[in-house]
Order: C-alpha cells, then sequence, then structure tokens
C-alpha cells in the first residue's frame, strides 16, 4: 500500500479561491491523501463549497471542528493535531498546486530514515487572484532563500512558506506542541527541525501563490525599492525584530531542551547554541554564515544587539 499523506487546511471565509484550491488537490498524481479541515468560524459559504466538492463526496475530506475565534495560527495548529498519516502537507485556502506537487515532494524522502524529522518545500510561483503569473519564483523574486536550513537562517524571521511544506510524522513530533504565542506556525515548524532534523528544498515552482487584498500574511519581502534606501529603512525595524527573535528564542530554549530526550540535536544546533550564548563575536561569526531573509542592516543589528 502507497504511503499516506495528511492535508491541514485551515480554512476562514475562503469562498473566493477554495473550491479552485480543492480542484487542484483533486487532480494530484498521488491520491492517497486524506484533506483534514478545522474551520474558525466562517460566515460565508465555505462550508457549503466543502461539503459540495467532488472530494468531501468521496470521503477523502474531515472536516474535524467549525468553531471561530481562533486565528490563523491556532487554527492550523489544531487542523495538524488531526493529521496522523506518515506524511504531513499544509494547505492555504487560497492558493492552487501543481499537479504533481505531492509526486514530487515525495520523492525527495526516498532513501531517508523515517525516524530523522525531515522537511522538505518547494518553489512558489506568485500570481494575481486570476493565477496571472507576477513573479516566476518567489525565492529569486524576494529577500528570502531558498538555502535555509540550519538554525541561524530562521533566526531574524522565517523563509519558507507553511503552503510550500512537506514534512514526515517524526518532524510533526519534533515540533509539536506548537505554544500559544509564537508568530506564525510555519516560522516554528522550520525553525525546530532545523534544530533535529534536515530541511531539503525541491527547485521547483509547485504552487501558485496568490496575492490578494485578504491574504493573511501575503508574500513578504519582494524589492521594490533600492538596495541603499531599503536598508536604510530597515533600521526602524529593530526593535521589532529584535523583540520578535527574543521572543522566539525563549520559546526554542524550552521546547529544544524537552525534545532532545527524543531527538538528537544535530551539530548545527549545537553549534548555534554555542554561538548565541558567547558573546557578540561569536554571534557576528554565525551571523555571517546565515542567510537572514531580511535587509542586511537589521539583521546584523538584530544579532549584536541579542
Amino acid at each position: 500500500m502507497s504511503i499516506s499523506v495528511g492535508i491541514a487546511l485551515a480554512t476562514y471565509n475562503g469562498e473566493s479561491f477554495l473550491n479552485e484550491m480543492l480542484n487542484s488537490i483533486e487532480k494530484q498524481t498521488y491520491s492517497n491523501f486524506m484533506i483534514h479541515i478545522c474551520d474558525d468560524g466562517s460566515s460565508d459559504k465555505t462550508l457549503e463549497i466543502i461539503r459540495g466538492h467532488n472530494l468531501f463526496l468521496k470521503n477523502k475530506i474531515q472536516i474535524h471542528l467549525t468553531s471561530g475565534g481562533n486565528g490563523a495560527m491556532r487554527n492550523f495548529r489544531r487542523t495538524l493535531s488531526y493529521c496522523t498519516e506518515e506524511f504531513i502537507a499544509l494547505c492555504d485556502q487560497d492558493d492552487y498546486w501543481v499537479s504533481d506537487k505531492l509526486e514530487k515532494m515525495l520523492q525527495k524522502f526516498e532513501g531517508k530514515d523515517s525516524n530523522i524529522p525531515i522537511l522538505v518545500f518547494s518553489d512558489l510561483q506568485i500570481v494575481d487572484s486570476s493565477l496571472n503569473q507576477i513573479h516566476a519564483s518567489f525565492f529569486t523574486s524576494s529577500s528570502k532563500s531558498s538555502l535555509s536550513k540550519k538554525p541561524q537562517d530562521f533566526f531574524v524571521n522565517n523563509h519558507i512558506p507553511g503552503c510550500a511544506m512537506l514534512f514526515n510524522s517524526s518532524a510533526k513530533k519534533c515540533f509539536e506542541p506548537i505554544p500559544d504565542n509564537v508568530k506564525m506556525h510555519d516560522w516554528w515548524i522550520a525553525y525546530m527541525v532545523s534544530f533535529f532534523g534536515e530541511i531539503v528544498y525541491l527547485d521547483e515552482p509547485l504552487i501558485k501563490y496568490r496575492q490578494h487584498s485578504n491574504n493573511t500574511i501575503g508574500a513578504p519581502g519582494f524589492y521594490r525599492h533600492s538596495i541603499l534606501l531599503s536598508e536604510i529603512n530597515s533600521i526602524k525595524h529593530v526593535p521589532y525584530a529584535l523583540h520578535n527573535s527574543r521572543h522566539m528564542l525563549a520559546l526554542l530554549k524550552e521546547a529544544v531542551n524537552i525534545k532532545k530526550t527524543q531527538f538528537p540535536l544535530n551539530p548545527d544546533g549545537e553549534y548555534f547554541w554555542h554561538c548565541v550564548n558567547g558573546g557578540v563575536l561569536s554571534r557576528f561569526r554565525l551571523f555571517r554564515k546565515s542567510h537572514s531573509g531580511e535587509r542586511y542592516l537589521m539583521s546584523l543589528l538584530t544579532w549584536c544587539l541579542l
């Protein structure tokens, strides 16, 4: 029997693009999946669309909860709790999957130890609300880096959109529980896996990533101004970045100490804590090796002022 994939879909007032999203999943060349849905109290036709879709009628969708007021991160967190499959993919209600997305991402796990937390992520094509291309590649068009795989790469911010992720059940055990007060679930997931496992990039856009007025986060970090002006403007964001980095480190330190009883800390994780707990020079050396995903000056100051 083929391996099973759980798809975590957290919905909220998604009637505009949801049917098209589900259609793209139905067209997947890999079909052994189950879509797990928690709805955050939608007031539009979201649940009606889901219950009327062919995937629901074929028992490929399970609706677990429909209560609201949780917010995007907490709704994704509770949706993930229902995914007990061997592999888990995160899904945004407004994106569009390329037909061989699951098949190609699963191939990246072949020959790897299932006991090691592994996260695979792909590139994304940035499109408008009608799926017309804006940018051919998320990573070549933004400040985010497809080379991100070590803890220092996630120190300032996240690089990997959740909808581009596929991870094994060991990774899920590694990053759960997701704390209440993290900024976003995908940042926490990538950060935790980088300490204990392996992050692998698939250099192909397997998602059409919509940019529209209702996006919760959208695609950040695109270059719209001159580099010099952007560097100067980034300095004003240092206090916010510093607060977020310190907050995440405090949460991570506690979680990593607990998870070390289940998963051995990898060499990159050991080196990260050694440098972070050292002086400014050791943090600067680690910064030099990082892919920050943000402007250089802001990232440098955040590392040095920690």
